[in-house]
């Protein structure tokens, strides 16, 4: 990840703010705190950049821990953060007096005008119903500043602001699934790392979540590291059980060494299983050799791949027709005899 620079404080002391003491830390994550108190600690220094890896190695923590937090100070005001793309260019440690608030629609003008108008389609009615929040209970929790900075978040992840629907649905997960501020985000984090950034899918990992008493981070990496599995023993036919330690170390050479998505693993086990009709990592191994040689990334590049392959197929077929065609009949396919007459004819004369 590249280089960030970091804007403010002062050079040799590590200055922190009452106000953060008394306002902001008592709140926050104790991860959080850390990650605020150490970009303080760097301001200190003359050289004022460093990267998301660096403040990962020096406090023993992921860099999407690192960027979560680095998101949860900006979205309560702390941080300033400049993007490029999606990477993080520059970070303002804001003066703490200035109060930067986050603002959320909870219902547009034109939503208000369906609602009225009665044309708003039954599955969003149900879905209203489904996810349904008490009002009192959603202004409470409108005016708390987590759930403040935890939309903020989200907005910031959708590359959106979030209308009415898709608010009540992560009000849901917060307050009635009892997902935790962290938890929440790294749901969202999670799905859209997954490209994937719509509501509803969100609502049914978050769903699935619960059912398997998800209450903790780690506990939500756990289990998503151990459904990252589940394919591929889908398509082989293997249910029941969790994988084999070999097996195990088969998917994880095909997702982190070969660099492939679950998409196409899946495709090269069930390929595996129309040709020799039985569950073989190791065949499914050498599929995958062959497709990373052939640079495939993506099901479009298999696809073309499949392609070119039919193609030169149908061209074999053609040649070895009209090889068939120019081969002469069978009945001429022997040496013609031929006979000396004059010979026979004497041999003829002897016998009378």
């Amino acid at each position: 990840m590249d280089r960030i620079v970091l804007k403010g404080g002062q050079q040799g002391v590590t200055v922190v703010s009452n106000v953060f003491l008394d306002k902001y830390m008592i709140k926050a994550n104790g991860e959080y705190v850390k990650v605020y108190l150490y970009l303080l600690r760097c301001l200190s220094e003359s050289d004022k950049e460093f990267s998301i890896g660096y403040l990962a190695d020096v406090l023993e923590n992921t860099e999407s821990d690192i960027i979560r937090a680095i998101k949860y100070w900006a979205g309560q005001g702390v941080l300033s953060v400049t993007y490029s793309g999606r990477e993080i260019k520059s970070i303002q440690v804001n003066s703490l007096e200035e109060n930067v608030e986050t603002a959320v629609t909870l219902q547009t003008a034109e939503e208000e005008r369906r609602v009225e108008a009665d044309e708003v389609p039954e599955h969003e009615i149900m879905q209203k119903k489904n996810n349904a929040i008490d009002m009192k209970k959603l202004n409470d929790l409108m005016a708390d500043g987590d759930v403040k900075m935890l939309l903020y978040v989200v907005q910031k992840y959708l590359e959106k602001t979030l209308n009415s629907t898709e608010t009540n649905i992560i009000l849901y997960i917060y307050s009635e699934l009892g997902f935790s501020v962290e938890l929440t985000e790294y749901l969202v984090e999670y799905c859209v790392s997954n490209n994937h950034k719509d509501i509803k899918y969100i609502e049914k990992v978050a769903l699935n979540w619960h059912e398997n008493n998800v209450s903790t981070v780690d506990e939500a990496k756990k289990l998503v590291s151990s459904n990252n599995f589940y394919p591929v023993l889908k398509a082989f036919g293997l249910s029941g059980r969790n994988p084999a330690t070999v097996e195990r170390a088969f998917i994880v050479k095909w997702k982190d060494e070969y660099g492939f998505d679950m998409d196409i693993i899946v495709d090269a086990c069930n390929r595996t299983m129309d040709t020799i009709h039985q569950p073989s990592f190791q065949y499914a191994d050498s599929i995958l050799q062959r497709w990373k040689k052939r640079g495939v990334r993506s099901v479009a590049d298999l696809k073309a791949i499949d392609d070119e392959h039919e193609k030169e197929k149908e061209k074999s077929t053609q040649r070895a027709a009209k090889k068939v065609s120019v081969t002469k009949p069978a009945f001429n396919n022997f040496n013609q005899r031929t006979y000396d007459y004059d010979a026979m004819e004497k041999l003829l004369l002897q016998r009378k």
